[in-house]
């Protein structure tokens, strides 16, 4: 195929805009063939917002798959003027995918430090007191089951999808449970701050 009948090919924002009207009204065949046309779009806008960091934990696709699993989701909440708006929604989806994934990521590698510290396995000898006491504090602000999944995957080192055939309950829920543990503690470690 030469250049020309891919350009004959390429749809207009104006015809991306009315296959998107058709897709959030419900036609799967336009919902199909939208995000066939807008899937390059989006790898680029994808890759363009992904940090270094963000490149080592998590694939594009994975990042793709999850925007495009949002936005089916939510079609019927979403009102575009025009297509513009569309990609400007589609970016902050994108922008907040990539920061939450990035935050997930600190905060269970700061409680897998924190974790090798309750198992000596830090390269210091003499590891801080004050260190272990602070994660024997934070343990103490969870309930037993948020202390149970801590410990089985920070101090144990076993993966969430290991712990979710232990448990009747997925590993996405069990990573959420651990997350708003921690969220909740750290709200009231600011709170106590001020």
């Amino acid at each position: 195929m030469n250049a020309a009948d891919e350009n004959d090919r390429k749809l207009t924002d104006d015809d991306l805009f009315v296959l998107l009207q058709d897709a959030q009204r419900g036609d799967s065949a336009a919902q199909d063939a939208f995000f066939d046309a807008y899937e390059t779009e989006l790898l680029i806008a994808i890759r363009v917002r992904r940090t270094p960091l963000h490149r080592k934990i998590e694939e594009t696709m994975d990042v793709h798959n999850s925007v495009v699993r949002r936005l089916i989701s939510k079609w019927k909440d979403y009102s575009f003027a025009e297509f513009n708006a569309f990609r400007g929604t589609v970016r902050t989806i994108v922008q907040r995918r990539i920061k939450r994934a990035i935050e997930r990521f600190m905060a269970e590698k700061q409680a897998g430090e924190a974790a090798a510290l309750l198992r000596d396995e830090t390269d210091n000898p003499h590891p801080k007191i004050e260190t272990r006491e602070f994660v024997q504090f934070i343990r103490s602000k969870m309930t037993a089951s948020e202390q149970a999944v801590f410990d089985a995957i920070h101090t144990e080192g076993m993966t969430y999808v290991e712990l979710s055939e232990k448990y009747p309950v997925s590993a996405s829920a069990l990573r959420k449970q651990l997350s708003r543990a921690m969220d909740r503690i750290t709200e009231e470690l600011d709170l106590d701050e001020e």
